[in-house]
């Protein structure tokens, strides 16, 4: 990507304005910089450069400051254990966070460094994030009754809330008029002080631990909130021009691999020679993973990462570093960003945008055609370190793993970035328990100074280092924690078991929506609960956030962030002593029997007095689904060329979907469900037992429907909530009593960019919307609850709400009766809210 546009005198070699108009599918007007509303906030009243005057510091200087080492730098702190902590502890902690802030906040030269909105102007100015974090403790206190009163309850009102990152085109303007520094500056000193008396004083810091309830956790929470703005504003600050931020002399050094070399004068250093490690794939056996936090565990967590899950890894291959700049400099010399066919849909549309060519912290050192960069670190411009991880965002990241399997000859797809189950087989095995579970977070052991020899997290460097500068994990893979994020298949979802925190309730919530891909393993600037073993983030694809990844070859084809149940258990259900806190059914023999019953059982004939009551047209559920919305789409005149079904179980509905359409993809969470699907599409027949009484059941045989072409389908086991975006898109698609089963209803991908359902397409929603807690927080139920003011909320006005929120309209509504029969004297008669939408947007 060319550099920013600016009127910072800018140090960046070769620097090319954004053109007014791109040539995209349509012309795209991009906003521009030169009409700068922003320049208003500007006071020119006020200097600041490095050193900073006595007045800068809120809290303690960095000097006095713990966490600063004999060498003169200031480094993160090891996070906090709730169980033993001190009031000084906790004191010297937060003035850790506090500082780090400040330090951070010291390297920019000016006003317009602060008022100057990011080139990309998906996010505030930095002004916003030196405020942002201090409002944040005193709201969030103020939810947790630690306070009772607002401090400025303006400041806490504008400063409030961040900038999702939003689509790479959803541009905002940044003209608001913001509070002056030497303002903010003020406020900071306020809260700080706050803060500080609430440490020294407040009584639930005397009970230990502090859990999830206690009104402490908001203490703890707002410290590592401001850790996370530590890190996204060194990315924001890493985008500026390189004028406006300087080094500050407390900031912990450049790890030495970045910065080998002598000599560098002026705007132009030295190229270095394009060398990096050969980066080998490792074989990583099968294994099962538990992924999840213990609300137990005595540290600070995010409500996301509690909850169990628990994956059984198929056996893979991962790059033994994460992707080079060297490496990744092999894709952009062989014009990798000029060709689309690597490219996602989406992820071409942002390149075209942004115009890319490179990777955005790359800078070109002479004409394009010559390959020659520099790379940007967050305050100058280096030689290009070949041996540092490559810092991409998720549509880089894929589209270098398609690249490379061109090139190695590999079919499509069978190299991608890593899972997050995968990523935690790649970790140390040593000091966990039987269950998987680590006994121990090095996060909260060792300082970034303690850190230094052993991974680049912490605060430890302030830059990245080689991808092999610091030791493997006992498997032999390099920086699986620090140096960099590394992107992941997933999508951000709830685990099994999650609940929405009180004190902080759109945290997570808001990201479960089938746009936001998980991080993991942190990077040199991640601190306190940014470094733990249990951190789960998230971003959108185009976001850059100090992340790479590491290429992963299967053997399969990759169809699910779940990868695969333990084959002991095919739907693992986390342990629970309380069958009553259990989650939904384990897919037993069982049940995938009492499954092929209902797909594909002769309901009609009269095998018991009871069936012969039954009212008509209530068996074949799977089926009238299917026909539904083959109906519709012929009314409808939508294309009948791809369909998919969401939740497809055994194959019923499917099967009835390959009628009409050319191709159909079902996909179920369950190993064993789709295990007998794949049979009935292999064998064209399949073999169950009826349970009729007690133990005793009867032999069942079912044959490919009439009519069903097994040709046209094919199945894979996949998690609605993480639908892989490698699907591409379809005309039609199936999710029939889907929602109530999900820990994140609105995560099934359905619109927006990276929407399976095509514009124009259709979309059947079938639900009971028999919501159960165990398995979904009441805060993602669509409805069946009442609001704040007393309303009742019904599940079929929240879905209507949130489907035309996402761009589609309502075609046709009704009521579908469905049977499910459980004994040869026991069927329970269901009424299912069935809906068709088409999407317009």
């Amino acid at each position: 990507m060319s550099p920013p546009p600016t009127n910072v005198q800018d140090s960046w070699p070769a620097e090319q304005p954004v053109s007014k108009k791109l040539k995209v599918e349509c012309v795209v007007e991009v906003p521009s910089h030169r009409a700068e509303p922003w320049r208003r906030n500007l006071t020119n009243t006020i200097e600041l450069t490095l050193p900073r005057e006595d007045w800068w510091w809120t809290g303690k200087r960095p000097e006095d400051c713990p966490g600063f080492n004999a060498e003169g730098h200031l480094t993160s702190l090891p996070l906090p254990n709730l169980s033993s902590f001190t009031r000084k502890s906790v004191m010297e902690y937060f003035d850790n966070v506090w500082t780090l802030t400040e330090v951070l906040f010291s390297s920019l030269q000016g006003e317009e460094a602060f008022y100057r909105p990011p080139y990309h102007d998906l996010r505030h100015p930095l002004i916003f994030y030196y405020a942002h974090p201090a409002a944040l403790y005193v709201n969030k206190m103020l939810v947790a009754g630690v306070l009772t009163k607002p401090l400025n309850k303006y400041f806490e009102t504008i400063f409030e809330t961040g900038v999702d990152e939003m689509s790479w085109d959803d541009l905002t303007k940044n003209d608001m008029k913001w509070p002056s520094i030497r303002e903010v500056n003020s406020y900071r000193r306020q809260v700080y002080e706050l803060v500080k008396q609430i440490i020294l004083t407040h009584p639930s810091l005397d009970e230990k631990p502090v859990g999830l309830e206690s009104p402490a956790w908001s203490i703890f929470m707002s410290f590592e909130h401001e850790h996370i703005h530590l890190e996204t504003s060194s990315v924001l600050m890493r985008e500026l021009p390189v004028a406006a931020v300087r080094k500050p002399a407390s900031w912990p050094p450049y790890h030495p691999s970045a910065i080998a070399w002598k000599g560098a004068a002026g705007n132009t250093p030295p190229r270095r020679s394009i060398e990096y490690k050969e980066n080998p794939l490792l074989l990583v056996p099968a294994g099962d993973v538990l992924v999840g936090k213990p609300t137990h565990w005595p540290s600070f967590g995010w409500d996301n990462e509690y909850g169990e899950k628990k994956m059984h890894i198929r056996e893979f291959s991962a790059s033994k570093f994460m992707v080079s700049n060297g490496e990744f400099y092999e894709f952009v010399k062989a014009g990798g960003y000029s060709d689309p066919q690597f490219w996602t849909d989406d992820g071409w549309k942002w390149r075209a945008f942004r115009n890319a060519k490179w990777p955005t912290f790359w800078v070109p050192n002479g004409p394009a055609g010559l390959h020659q960069y520099n790379l940007r670190l967050i305050f100058e411009v280096i030689p290009m370190p070949w041996t540092l991880p490559a810092d991409v965002n998720l549509h880089e990241a894929k589209a270098f793993c398609n690249w490379k399997a061109q090139r190695e000859g590999l079919p499509e797809g069978s190299l991608r970035v890593m899972t997050e189950g995968e990523h935690h087989r790649l970790r140390n095995s040593a000091n966990r328990d039987s269950s998987g579970l680590s006994l121990e977070d090095p996060a909260m052991l060792k300082s970034g100074t303690e850190l230094a020899n052993i991974s680049n997290m912490s605060l430890a460097f302030g830059s990245q280092g080689a991808v092999d500068a610091f030791a493997p994990t006992d498997m032999g893979f390099h920086d699986v924690f620090g140096n960099a994020w590394e992107w992941c298949e997933d999508f951000f979802a709830a685990l099994p078991g999650y609940k929405v925190h009180k004190y902080y309730d759109d945290f997570s919530t808001p990201c479960f929506d089938g746009q936001h891909s998980v991080i993991l393993g942190g990077s040199f600037v991640s601190c306190g609960q940014e470094a733990s073993i249990f951190a789960r983030y998230h971003f959108r694809s185009h976001f850059f956030q100090h992340a790479g990844f590491r290429v992963v070859k299967s053997n399969v084809l990759l169809t699910t962030c779940m990868d695969a149940p333990p084959p002991h258990a095919a739907g693992w259900v986390p342990p629970s002593s309380d069958p009553d806190k259990q989650g939904p059914k384990a897919a037993t023999g069982d049940t995938v029997d009492a499954h092929c019953l209902a797909h594909y059982g002769n309901m009609g004939v009269v095998d018991t007095p009871l069936m012969a009551l039954l009212p008509a047209n209530t068996t074949g559920f799977a089926q009238r689904c299917g026909m539904l919305l083959s109906q519709w789409a012929k009314r409808l005149a939508v294309p009948v060329g791809r369909a998919l079904d969401v939740g497809c179980s055994v194959g019923a509905t499917s099967f009835e979907l390959t009628k009409t359409f050319e191709e159909v993809i079902g996909v179920d969470m369950s190993a064993a469900l789709i295990a007998k699907a794949e049979e009935m599409r292999s064998a064209g027949n399949i073999a169950y037992h009826r349970l009729d009484e007690g133990v005793n059941s009867a032999p069942m045989s079912a044959m490919l429907p009439n009519g069903a072409d097994r040709t046209k389908v094919e199945f894979k086991q996949m998690d609605a909530c993480c639908l892989n975006p490698n699907m591409g898109q379809f005309d039609a698609v199936v999710a029939a009593n889907v929602l109530e089963h999900l820990p994140s209803p609105k995560a099934i991908r359905l619109g927006g960019a990276l929407g399976v359902v095509k514009v124009g397409g259709l979309v059947l929603i079938a639900s009971t919307f028999e919501w159960n807690d165990r398995i979904t927080p009441v805060e993602l139920w669509l409805g069946g609850f009442e609001d704040d003011k007393g309303k009742v909320i019904s599940s079929a006005d929240g879905l209507k709400e949130y489907m035309t929120g996402l761009g589609f309209e309502l075609v046709h509504e009704t009521d579908t009766p469905m049977l499910e029969r459980e004994s040869a004297r026991k069927a329970i008669l269901k009424l299912v809210y069935t809906v068709i939408w088409k999407r317009v947007a």
